[in-house]
This record gives C-alpha cells, structure tokens and sequence, in this order.
C-alpha cells in the first residue's frame, strides 16, 4: 500500500470494523443475560468463557534414560530413587575430623 489515501481509509475500515464487532458482541451478551432467569450466573458463565485459559489433561511427565523414554509413573519413580541412592553413595566421605569442619 504505496497510496497514502488508500492506507488510510484501510485504517478507517479497520477501526468502524472493530467498533462495529465490539457493539456485536456487547448486544448478544445483553440479549442473552436479559432473557436469562438467573442473571447472575449467566454473567459468570460468560466471564468464565470469555477469559478461561485452555485446561490441559493432567500428564505425567516422561523421562528420557539411557534405554529410551519412560513414561509409566511407577517406573520414572525408580529411575528417580536410583538416580538419589547413586549419588548419595558416591557423595559419602569419611568422617571429618572435629575441627577440621571450619578451618579456611
């Protein structure tokens, strides 16, 4: 759109057309809680519509090992408890001596 003039009755076009669809949507949600015998849950049925975040299927995650994905719950939890009993056996040391904990 190299025309100035064509670029702004774009803009004009654009603008009456979302105030046109706004007056839309504002007389259908008048007309329906209007004729609804319980006004107030219907206005809460529309707000809820209108901002609800899409709900997702509560998943249980997978996790990828050596052998390939896991996806059974059971065996994600073993893979975990192993992960934690390894890493405890070689994080074990010695005793420290007493006073040797805070020497710099």
């Amino acid at each position: 759109m190299d025309d100035p003039k064509a670029k702004a009755n774009y803009i004009k076009y654009c603008e009456t057309l979302r105030k046109v669809i706004k007056e839309a949507k504002e007389q259908h949600y008048s007309r329906i809680i209007a004729k609804s015998g319980n006004k107030m849950k219907t206005t809460r049925n529309i707000i809820q519509k209108k901002t609800a975040k899409v709900q997702s299927v509560e998943q249980f995650p997978a996790l990828l090992l050596n052998d390939g994905k896991v996806k059974d719950p059971k065996d994600v939890a073993k893979a975990f408890n192993n992960f934690f009993i390894i890493i405890t056996e070689k994080l074990i040391v010695q005793p420290i001596e007493k006073g040797m904990l805070y020497q710099s």
